[in-house]
């Protein structure tokens, strides 16, 4: 085993101080598997695209027209509590700061293994809301976990000594005699750790997604700490830090931070067509665009300063081998004006639907073109593979169907069994 005596670790916080988962082998449970164009089975997601989504908004704008939703979430007792952990939670997120700071030596490893590559949904803050036997019940129970799973996931990584590693440790773009190429990194590992990289999608918060369980946004509170927001008709806007992933791994590694590998967090991949991270970023012509954008910028900064990357997840969520090739170069178009500027420029794109394309084709060769080099999917074995000046890769999908496909099973991950939360009513 090739090693590394007494490497200094430095966090990101500290070298600013210093100078600065479809998974391929289950079926889908609302609709089939789809084959695509390459011969490669799809993400078995429901077709979840900006026309899917915006039938469901509809829905669920008229049943707010047609009667007052009386949504009992929390009574004053409880919000009282929840200010109170809340607080706990922040001063958590600040603590993690300052011990990112902190200086250790550490003795690193040559690490040669598999990377497991997982992603998220954002997650269900309200249960009550996402299992209650309306038209969405098995959508959010399929694609979704809840904060308590996502909680006892993290403990049992931990505990398997998964560790969270930066992409960008995986690899290097060098430019070589005119031409680019991507070329495999060395990895060094504190011992016994195995690397895990971290992904959500669609962390934009469409309306439906809203209206079942959901938070509402991604905000930074008045002492500048990431926050959620969340806004019920007729209730009083609630301001949390322990209901969805960012802020929920913020505390994580403040209280364990020898689970980020230099400063590590993960990737959010964004569409474009219903805003992002909750903010109105698609109403370009509303009198409030400027003022959201601008939100947005500032929340997306302070992420970026955290560690998060951005990705592309395609503007409408496309099933990229499947959409008409004209509609595929128009939404690359549109992500690029409405979503990257916002974001800053990216390398990644992770597929809508894991929908991927074959390299050399028309389709690799535009989104080449438009400056992505690192390609997800979706699948069970965590693929990783450099050719030439690209990477591609797959990822476990952490969510209802893998539970279903696990139950009664230890996965490479955890014992699946002990993490499903009661609320999803199952037997």
């Amino acid at each position: 085993m090739k090693k590394l005596n007494h490497i200094k670790v430095f966090s990101a916080a500290s070298i600013l101080v210093l100078g600065f988962i479809t998974y391929i082998m289950f079926s889908n449970i609302l609709t089939p598997n789809i084959e695509n164009h390459e011969g490669q089975v799809v993400y078995g997601e429901i077709e979840m695209d900006a026309d899917y989504v915006e039938r469901e908004n509809n829905k669920e704008d008229a049943k707010e027209e047609n009667s007052e939703q009386e949504i009992d979430i929390n009574n004053d007792t409880e919000q009282q509590i929840e200010l109170i952990e809340a607080d706990k939670d922040m001063e958590e997120q600040i603590k993690g700061k300052e011990d990112e700071e902190q200086l250790e030596e550490i003795e690193l490893f040559f690490y040669e293994g598999k990377i497991t590559n997982i992603f998220f949904h954002p997650l269900i803050a309200f249960p009550e809301l996402a299992f209650d036997g309306d038209s969405m019940h098995q959508q959010m129970d399929n694609w979704f976990v809840t904060v308590t799973e996502f909680n006892r996931i993290l403990d049992s990584l931990y505990k398997n000594n998964y560790i969270l590693i930066d992409i960008r440790d995986t690899y290097e773009i060098r430019n070589e005699e005119g031409k680019e190429i991507m070329v495999k990194k060395e990895l060094f590992l504190p011992e016994n750790k195995k690397p895990l990289i971290l992904s959500i999608d669609d962390l934009n918060y469409y309306t439906y997604m809203k209206n079942n369980g959901t938070v509402h946004k991604l905000i930074l509170d008045s002492e500048g700490n990431i926050a959620t927001k969340t806004h019920f008709p007729g209730e009083e806007k609630m301001i949390s830090y322990d209901n969805e992933i960012i802020p929920i791994l913020e505390s994580f590694i403040a209280k364990n931070p020898d689970f980020s590998h230099n400063g590590a967090r993960g990737v959010i991949a964004l569409t474009g067509f219903n805003g992002v991270l909750g903010y109105d970023t698609h109403k370009i012509t509303a009198p409030e665009y400027q003022e959201e954008k601008q939100q947005a910028i500032e929340a997306i900064n302070y992420l970026k300063e955290m560690g998060w990357t951005f990705s592309s997840h395609g503007y409408y969520h496309y099933d990229t081998a499947r959409v008409e090739f004209n509609k595929l170069l128009n939404d690359t178009k549109r992500w690029e004006k409405e979503v990257s500027v916002l974001t800053g420029p990216t390398e990644f794109y992770i597929y809508p639907f894991g929908a991927t394309v074959r390299p050399g084709s028309d389709r690799f060769k535009h989104l080449i073109d438009a400056g992505f080099r690192a390609f997800w999917g979706v699948g069970p074995n965590s693929q990783f593979q450099i050719n030439h000046n690209y990477l591609l890769m797959d990822r476990i999908n952490l969510d209802g169907v893998y539970f279903t496909r696990n139950r009664g099973k230890t996965t490479q991950l955890f014992d699946v069994d002990s993490i499903i939360d009661d609320a999803r009513g199952w037997d």
